[in-house]
């Protein structure tokens, strides 16, 4: 099951879910971390993993964009008030924006500072913009505010699905490689947003 159910998110939505999901927990805790770090060698490091990690976030975004524009939401369970309906709409939107704003407001910054990404060491990542102390400026700030907006989202994100626990009708199972579908009986879904 490649593509997306009435009832479950398919193999696709799935991979691309938990992937982007660990690469963006790796990217909070090393952005969060440099502040931290003496100047050295493994910061240099960690600042190029950071940003080669950043721009695959980007694409795998565009990819999962483009996916969920061919691949309409499964239905959220009945057994949900609607407010809780546009609210995970409204959170999953608000990720889908940053999972594309956050990592490109990165890369204008280090092309804005001259500090061009080289993706994993392999290609130079450039952009037709001139360095500018103020874009850079910009872009920085604006980066980091994106981050703590990233974090809200994904704590709000996260303790909804777990606020719905394990059992066998939680929305965490969707989502989930793997699971059972005998989870919530279609006549128990319907359509939203």
């Amino acid at each position: 099951m490649m593509r997306d159910q009435k009832l479950t998110y398919g193999r696709v939505t799935q991979v691309l879910h938990g992937v982007i999901a660990l690469m963006i927990i790796v990217m909070l805790i090393s952005g969060y971390t440099f502040d931290f770090l003496p100047k050295s060698t493994f910061k240099i490091s960690l600042k190029d993993f950071h940003k080669s990690l950043g721009l695959t976030i980007l694409c795998l975004m565009l990819i999962r964009v483009g996916w969920r524009i061919w691949n309409p939401w499964p239905a959220l369970p009945v057994h949900l008030p609607k407010w809780q309906h546009y609210a995970a709409r409204s959170v999953h939107l608000i990720l889908y924006g940053l999972g594309i704003i956050f990592p490109a407001s990165g890369w204008i910054m280090s092309v804005a500072a001259q500090h061009t990404p080289i993706w994993f060491g392999w290609v130079t990542m450039n952009l037709p913009i001139e360095p500018s102390k103020a874009l850079a400026s910009a872009a920085y700030t604006t980066h980091v505010w994106l981050g703590w907006l990233c974090l809200g989202c994904l704590s709000l994100h996260i303790t909804a699905a777990l606020k719905e626990g394990f059992g066998p009708k939680a929305i965490l199972w969707r989502i989930w490689p793997h699971a059972s579908l005998k989870k919530v009986p279609l006549s128990q879904q319907q359509n939203t947003l």
